[in-house]
């Protein structure tokens, strides 16, 4: 075969492109690059085949797509599209449950959707699995995601590029009026 003609070396060209466009700031071009990417992934290839070089083939290219697939939740984090995908990250948290960076991202997806308990949740099942299955509390990166969930940090509400490009998103804050005036003077 020639080079480029397998599938395989499409989707490591279409996420590598991916990649630079999301450096680059061009997060639409790279949830477009990381969408095709990941329309070439039809389950893994090497499934079902015994041997541990193939096996280990077979993880090695799994791990890749699950690394592209959270890439692309990353982009579309940041276009503000987090009512979208929480339930793909629901899905991708069930299957991988003690992989971190899913869980967290599903944790930004919900408290980004006002559903905060949830997001709590998600991150009391990771430890709780943590815990049973490695005998380790989550990494610092998702404790500092609960705890800036727990103290309704704002800044998880901003999808990185509302932030750079100026757009308004709602925040949490009421909208109050200024207290009274204690030592007005020169009317009744």
């Amino acid at each position: 075969t020639k080079e480029g003609e397998l599938d395989l070396d499409a989707f490591g060209r279409l996420a590598a492109m991916g990649k630079v466009a999301a450096a680059e700031g061009r997060l639409s071009e790279a949830a477009e690059a990381f969408n095709k990417a990941l329309a070439l992934w039809d389950g893994n290839p090497l499934a079902g085949f015994r041997g541990r070089l193939l096996q280990s083939a077979a993880a090695q290219l799994e791990e890749r797509c699950l690394a592209v697939m959270e890439e692309r939740v990353d982009v579309l984090l940041s276009l503000g599209m987090h009512h979208e995908i929480i339930g793909e990250l629901m899905v991708l948290t069930a299957e991988h449950p003690l992989r971190e960076t899913v869980r967290g991202q599903l944790m930004k997806a919900l408290y980004r959707d006002g559903r905060q308990a949830e997001a709590l949740e998600v991150y009391q099942q990771g430890r709780r699995a943590f815990i049973a299955e490695l005998g380790l509390e989550p990494g610092a990166a998702l404790q500092d995601l609960q705890r800036a969930i727990l103290s309704g940090d704002d800044d998880l509400l901003l999808p990185q590029s509302a932030r750079t490009t100026g757009q308004v998103v709602a925040s949490r804050q009421p909208h109050m009026l200024p207290a009274d005036v204690i030592d007005y003077v020169g009317r009744e």
